[in-house]
């Protein structure tokens, strides 16, 4: 779903799709805060939300994944990780 010009927030209801690996919502207009239920994705390899104007904090259970950057010229929190 990168790259498509999606607004708004992100579904929380994105926490319920628990056998879903990969997530690439990076390059859209996508604002607010990243859900806590993103944590909630036990298999989730990778997960990128680059380039969006995200505000807020990581969720703490996200912490299972490192290459956090922030990068404030961006708009918000720049986020591409990889599961460790």
């Amino acid at each position: 779903l990168d790259h498509n010009q999606l607004t708004g927030s992100i579904p929380s209801s994105l926490g319920d799709l628990t056998n879903l690996e990969s997530l690439h919502l990076d390059h859209n207009q996508l604002t607010g805060s990243i859900p806590l239920s993103l944590g909630d994705l036990t298999n989730l390899r990778w997960l990128s939300l680059a380039s969006n104007q995200l505000l807020g904090l990581i969720p703490a259970a996200l912490s299972r994944y490192g290459g956090f950057r922030i990068n404030p010229q961006q708009g918000g929190v720049t986020l591409a990780c990889a599961k460790l």
